[in-house]
């Protein structure tokens, strides 16, 4: 933790280019989702996704929590996240989904039944 504090504070101040890590966890209504350099994942969620506990997945409000298949995008061309190129580049989406699950596994990250808002 001390050194990522380190590398973060040099960072901060303008004395190295260098970052501390090269993704992001997001969280989002429908969970958690990955971004790194243009790319960003979205897994499936099993109709929960992100909206905690308590919260009825049938409900309409919650629509947009329901993420029936995994999404892929380019943010560098579509920063809108308008076309899952999910289908168009397979292994990006395998490569950042077993990245996140890695993360969430070493509790980086908590998982996304345990997620509050």
């Amino acid at each position: 933790m001390k050194r990522t504090l380190t590398l973060l504070a040099a960072l901060l101040l303008g004395k190295t280019k260098k970052n501390v890590r090269d993704n992001t966890v997001l969280h989002g209504i429908g969970g958690l989702a990955l971004r790194q350099a243009d790319w960003k994942y979205i897994p499936a969620t099993a109709g929960a996704g992100g909206m905690g506990s308590g919260a009825n997945a049938a409900d309409a409000r919650f629509a947009a929590a329901n993420i029936p298949e995994p999404l892929l995008f380019n943010l560098a061309t579509d920063s809108y996240e308008q076309n899952n190129l999910f289908a168009k580049h397979p292994e990006k989406a395998r490569e950042l989904a077993k990245q996140l699950e890695t993360i969430i596994a070493k509790g980086a990250a908590p998982k996304p039944a345990e997620a509050k808002h």
